[in-house]
C-alpha cells in the first residue's frame, strides 16, 4: 500500500468517525434542549443503540381512561309520568349507562340482554371519540446559540439572503429564522457593519435581544481581508492557498495548537456550544472565543468548510 493509499483509507476512517461524533453531538444537544424545556430526558444505551427517552408522564391527562365506556347515542330519560322526547329533537349523545329517574319504567334485564346482542352494532354507529392534537412542530427550543447568531451575523452582514440564514441553522423554524433576521439586520445596520442589509420596518422593535452575541463588534479590517473580499462585496471561493497564507499570519500563541485549533472547529461547527467546547479544551470561555473569531471572522459556510480542511491538515501534519 502506499502512502497516497494509506492516507485516503485514514481520510475516509476520520470521516466515518466525524459523522458519529456529530450524530451523537445532535442527540446530546436535542436531549439538552428537551431538559432545558422542562422534559424529564434521559440518554440510555441499550444493547448497540443509543435510546433518547422522554417520559410521558405530562399527557396522562390526554390518555383514554382504562374501562371507561364507548360514546354513544344513549336512550332518552323517562321521568315519572312524563314523555320521552319532545317531537324533532334528536337524542342527546352520552357515555353509558344512562341514570334514569326512580319513576322511570326499565327493566334491567331487558337492558342487558339488549346490550349484550346490539353491541356490535352499536359500536359500529357510536361517534369516535375525539383524540388530542398533536402539537406542532416549533423547531429547536430555546434561545438562539452565540454560534448560530455569529453565522446569521456573517452571512446577513456580506448581504446574505433569509434563505441562506435558513439553510445554515437547519434546526430552526421558519418563523424564528424570519424574526431573528429582521432584528439582526437592524442591528447590523445601526453599529455600522459593512454591506449591512436593508433595515426591517419601523414597526420592529428597537431593542435588540440579550442573545445577540457580546463577540460581534464591527471587526478589524485586516481579518476579512486577508481572507478575501470585504463588507457585501461579491468574493471568489476561498482557496486553500488564502487560508494558509492566513493561518500563517495567525499562529500558534500558547495555549493554541494545531490540534486545539481543529477541536474547537469541529465542536463550534456540529453544534456543541462556545461553553463545552472551551471545558474540553482547558480554556476559558472569552480564550475560546476569541481565537474561534480569529481562525474564522467571515462566518460563511464556504469559510467555515475551508477552514476545517486546513485545519485538519495542519494537525495532520503536527501528528
Amino acid at each position: 500500500m502506499t502512502h497516497d493509499e494509506l492516507q485516503a483509507a485514514v481520510d475516509r476512517l476520520r470521516a466515518e468517525a466525524d459523522r458519529w461524533v456529530r450524530a451523537v453531538g445532535l442527540v446530546g444537544s436535542t436531549a439538552e434542549a428537551l431538559r432545558a424545556d422542562g422534559h424529564a430526558v434521559e440518554l440510555e444505551g441499550c444493547g448497540d443503540a443509543l435510546v433518547l427517552r422522554l417520559p410521558l408522564a405530562g399527557l396522562s391527562q390526554f390518555r383514554p381512561v382504562a374501562g371507561a365506556a364507548a360514546v354513544e347515542t344513549a336512550k332518552p330519560e323517562i321521568p315519572a309520568g312524563g314523555s320521552s322526547t319532545a317531537p324533532g329533537q334528536a337524542p342527546a349523545a352520552r357515555h353509558v349507562q344512562p341514570d334514569f329517574p326512580p319513576g322511570g319504567a326499565v327493566d334491567p334485564a331487558a337492558g342487558a340482554s339488549e346490550g349484550q346482542e346490539g353491541a356490535a352494532e352499536k359500536a359500529d354507529k357510536a361517534p369516535a371519540a375525539p383524540r388530542p392534537r398533536a402539537p406542532r412542530s416549533r423547531g429547536r427550543p430555546g434561545d438562539w446559540t452565540d454560534e448560530e447568531l455569529q453565522t446569521a451575523v456573517g452571512i446577513l452582514s456580506r448581504g446574505g439572503t433569509q434563505a441562506e440564514v435558513a439553510e445554515a441553522v437547519p434546526h430552526r423554524s421558519r418563523k424564528s429564522v424570519s424574526v431573528k433576521c429582521a432584528k439582526l439586520r437592524k442591528w447590523i445596520a445601526e453599529n455600522g457593519m459593512e454591506g449591512a442589509a436593508e433595515a426591517p420596518p419601523a414597526s420592529e422593535p428597537a431593542p435588540i435581544p440579550a442573545t445577540v452575541p457580546r463577540a460581534a463588534p464591527p471587526r478589524p479590517a485586516a481579518r476579512p481581508s486577508s481572507l478575501g473580499g470585504e463588507g457585501g462585496a461579491p468574493r471568489a471561493p476561498l482557496s486553500a492557498r488564502q487560508v494558509e497564507a492566513h493561518l500563517d499570519a495567525l499562529g500558534h500563541a500558547a495555549p493554541w495548537t494545531p490540534e486545539a485549533d481543529l477541536a474547537l472547529a469541529y465542536a463550534l461547527v456540529r453544534g456543541d456550544g462556545l461553553s463545552l467546547a472551551a471545558e474540553r479544551l482547558g480554556v476559558a470561555r472569552e480564550e475560546a472565543r476569541d481565537r474561534w473569531n480569529a481562525l474564522c471572522p467571515i462566518k460563511g459556510l464556504d469559510e467555515q468548510q475551508a477552514l476545517i480542511a486546513a485545519l485538519r491538515r495542519r494537525a495532520t501534519e503536527a501528528a
